[in-house]
């Protein structure tokens, strides 16, 4: 009598689909992982648009030196120029990535209990992901661009007002400025690196996720389960 139960359990594990443990762990971790770099991702830009220039223009009227409070406003304006133009974009990317993430975590928890739902909502989830990373893959890149070029006119306005405040010679700064704006570039570099295999990544997992999925050996396992329970 208490054999049974084992016997059922070993045949069921046997009988389940190579891969599709590994596709539904990793759904539930990518959606949990990046579902918290979601919310943070949404509340930081929300919160971030207005602090950041609201504390470079305290400092620029609260700097006792006339330099340094025209680099503080300087870098106010660009810092503002620069959330007008990239926030729109940011926070629908953010606020698209946290829901895709929520519904991929949701998927996976349903079909790791063997819900019929469950494999239908994950292989959707993954089939609508492909289109997501391709539109925020180049979001991510965009923003890649404009950060790098913020990041540049930033160093010239710092440079432009230390070279006015210490009195360096040209030579001098133009030495300085070439170290920093190649430390931008090479940052921007890094990022699009990072955003590109995030984006091989995923998109590898999506593809692979909905036509497996859609295999008739899968169906076949989830179907056979709501057929035990009914």
């Amino acid at each position: 009598m208490n054999q049974a139960p084992d016997a059922v359990g070993t045949a069921d594990a046997k009988s389940q689909p190579k891969w599709l443990n590994p596709i539904i762990v990793a759904a539930m971790v990518l959606g949990s992982l990046f579902g918290c770099c979601g919310i943070t991702s949404v509340g930081g830009a929300a919160v971030g648009r207005d602090v950041s220039v609201a504390t470079l223009e305290v400092q620029a009227q609260s700097a006792k030196d006339p330099a340094a409070a025209e680099m503080s406003r300087r870098s106010a304006k660009l810092q503002k120029a620069f959330q007008d133009r990239t926030y729109p974009l940011s926070m629908t990317v953010a606020v698209i990535g946290l829901l895709q993430s929520l519904a991929l975590g949701i998927a996976g928890i349903l079909a790791s209990r063997r819900r019929p739902v469950g494999r239908r909502m994950l292989a959707a989830v993954c089939a609508i992901g492909i289109g997501v990373e391709v539109v925020a893959g180049g979001a991510a890149l965009y923003l890649s661009t404009e950060t790098s070029a913020f990041a540049q006119d930033m160093m010239k306005a710092t440079f432009a007002a230390q070279s006015q405040q210490q009195a360096l010679n040209e030579e001098s700064r133009e030495v300085v400025e070439k170290i920093g704006m190649g430390a931008a570039r090479a940052g921007s570099v890094l990022g699009v690196i990072m955003v590109l295999g995030f984006f091989a990544v995923k998109v590898a997992y999506y593809v692979f996720s909905t036509l497996y999925l859609r295999r008739k050996e899968v169906i076949d396992y989830f179907e056979d389960a709501r057929a035990a329970t009914a």
